[in-house]
């Protein structure tokens, strides 16, 4: 069973291995760090199926120009190399990952970017968990 921390943590690394000079943050930011950055949190998985779901959210971060204005380039550059990592049903330690959706870019007026986020949908096999739950009931 793929816990959601394991599937945040794989999500991380793949994302640092692959995009260099972008930190990565699960869950929350630091709080003085002011460069490039995605964010990454989740949605509830599901685990009372054979197949279970979940969606990670990957928010991508790029600070904003003079004036407020958006780095619309950089930003949906840092948005296309994350897409290319996933492409159609990419297979990652035990699970399938596809896009989801995108959002359009937001401004975070507190953090001083603008944001736009990529959901992933994650589905991986739960039979391991139904065998053992079946195991424990049987004995």
């Amino acid at each position: 069973m793929n816990s959601v921390l394991n599937v945040l943590n794989d999500v991380e690394g793949l994302l640092s291995s692959a995009i260099p000079g972008v930190e990565i943050f699960i869950k929350s930011k630091d709080p003085g760090y002011t460069g490039e950055y995605i964010l990454l949190d989740h949605q509830p998985f599901t685990f009372e199926d054979v197949v279970g779901n979940g969606v990670v959210n990957v928010h991508v971060h790029v600070p904003d120009l003079s004036g407020g204005k958006q780095n619309r380039e950089r930003l949906q550059d840092i948005c296309d190399e994350v897409i290319g990592l996933f492409p159609d049903d990419t297979f990652l330690n035990g699970y399938y990952v596809d896009i989801l959706s995108i959002s359009d870019s937001t401004a975070d007026e507190e953090a001083g970017t603008h944001f736009l986020t990529i959901e992933l949908s994650i589905t991986y096999n739960n039979l391991i968990l139904w065998q053992e739950l079946f195991m424990e009931l049987t004995m």
